[in-house]
């Protein structure tokens, strides 16, 4: 807990009061830390087809992309985060504030982000 108490303190060494006077009241055995992310992200999806990698298809030849899907995903389902500190749930929000905007956005016949298509 010690050199992660050090790590916080001088990232909040220039935050207002009474910020660094409760980190320096702050127990080192009390603190502790766990990553957030604990597995490699998944792939990006995309809306573009795919190019055929040998098997069935000539290869360079359009393939429908392997993340095609009405499933989405959001938080720490998408984001490979542990269950921790409910930054999972966070996430959560924010990824459906975009999806919102997107869907909202393909409903009124705009292209990605809500800009106008061409």
């Amino acid at each position: 807990g010690e050199a992660l108490l050090r790590e916080v303190v001088r990232r909040c060494s220039s935050w207002h009061a009474p910020v660094g006077e409760m980190l320096s009241e702050t127990a080192a055995g009390s603190v502790w830390g766990t990553p957030l992310c604990d597995r490699a992200p998944m792939p990006h999806r995309s809306k573009q087809a795919g190019r055929a990698r040998g098997g069935g298809a000539q290869a360079g030849e359009a393939q429908p992309s392997p993340w095609a899907s009405r499933v989405t995903l959001l938080g720490d389902a998408a984001h490979a985060m542990t269950p921790f500190k409910g930054q999972g749930a966070n996430q959560t929000l924010v990824d459906a504030a975009l999806l919102g905007n997107l869907l909202a956005a393909a409903l009124a016949g705009r292209g990605e982000g809500g800009t106008a298509s061409a």
